[in-house]
């Protein structure tokens, strides 16, 4: 297959994350190819490999158009993956004029509330969709102008050779470590978690360190918020790391918070590291995590809630690692990447040839 991969994303996260998996293991037997954004994420997705970059200013971006359209034309392109709403329509309408398939990938539950708009996107200019989590597909066939056939529920991969390799860190101290990760935004919940550690009990707050990895527009509001609440020298904001599961596998305690989610990857790193992971019950989240079981899933948002559930891990280190080694075994069996590249390559060749 010659698949060409669209990513207009300007910041890395979860959705770039798993394009790059996705090339990084299709390209073994196929021809793969990447439209790009932002110059500064080009090498994030590979290299050694044909790229080629666009503004994508707009759904009509006339000159993002002209540029796929020919890319698509001259080499022969079978199938365009597109992960953001604009490549949609674009990818799409290229794909029908030149007559080959578009496939989407969508990575959380999304609303479809424009009828006749999402009718065209999702349905006339969409051949096929990638979801991560059985949940996102069903909230997608509440609308009646979305099919069954066309979704194709596929788990993330993670890599577990690579957490084999994690360093631990030397627990010599009494400190409790929580790490969380993602684009910082407010639907990621990170000022929940910084109210929350607030309302410990200053014994408990004191043995307590966070650490935020990741960037975005709300890292300001977010610093601001810890120091008003006088937990600054509690909460370390890393920035962007290249591999966050150097500092995730250093922890005792992976939290996140989002309001919105499909399946996230740094929480599948998190697990498979046998990190103990306390998550909101979105998306995809009761597909492979039972509360205390081998994880566990807050109920509510309250941050002196969440500051109460974060007090009785702490207070049983011991149980809370017995549940971290499960959540361990289960991301190990249903996270597989050669399970995941198998699922995507069969996919596309059955959308190739229906």
């Amino acid at each position: 297959m010659k698949i060409l991969f669209v990513c207009s994303a300007r910041v890395w996260g979860g959705n770039e994350k798993w394009t790059s998996m996705a090339i990084s293991r299709l390209r073994k037997k196929n021809e793969v190819f990447l439209c790009y954004k932002d110059q500064n994420l080009s090498d994030k997705f590979g290299t050694n490999f044909c790229k080629f970059k666009a503004p994508f200013k707009s759904y009509t971006d006339i000159i993002t158009f002209y540029k796929i359209f020919s890319f698509v034309k001259k080499h022969k392109i079978d199938i365009i993956v597109s992960t953001k709403k604009k490549e949609y329509f674009i990818c799409g309408v290229v794909a029908k004029l030149i007559g080959i398939k578009n496939v989407l990938r969508l990575g959380s539950v999304r609303k479809l509330d424009k009828p006749v708009w999402h009718n065209i996107v999702y349905d006339k200019l969409n051949h096929g969709m990638i979801v991560n989590a059985h949940r996102i597909k069903q909230n997608l066939l509440k609308y009646n102008f979305m099919h069954s056939e066309k979704i194709k529920v596929i788990y993330n991969g993670i890599l577990q050779d690579k957490a084999a390799a994690a360093v631990k860190r030397n627990k010599k101290d009494d400190m409790f470590i929580i790490t969380s990760s993602g684009r910082l935004t407010k639907p990621k919940g990170f000022h929940i978690l910084i109210k929350a550690v607030s309302e410990l009990c200053e014994d408990t707050r004191k043995k307590v360190k966070v650490q935020i990895m990741g960037d975005g527009p709300y890292r300001a509001a977010l610093e601001k918020l810890a120091e008003e609440n006088n937990i600054s020298q509690n909460v370390e904001f890393t920035g962007f790391v290249s591999d966050p599961q150097k500092i995730i596998s250093a922890g005792d305690l992976f939290v996140l918070l989002s309001f919105n989610e499909g399946l996230s990857n740094s929480l599948l790193e998190a697990m498979i590291n046998g990190i103990p992971v306390l998550t909101t019950d979105a998306g995809g989240v009761r597909e492979f995590i039972q509360h205390k079981k081998n994880g566990f899933i807050t109920q509510s948002m309250k941050p002196f809630d969440i500051a109460g559930e974060l007090k009785n891990i702490i207070e049983n280190r011991k149980e809370s690692a017995n549940i971290g080694e499960n959540g361990r075994k289960t991301v190990a069996k249903l996270f597989s990447m050669d399970k995941m590249e198998t699922e995507i390559e069969n996919f596309l060749k059955k959308v190739i040839n229906a």
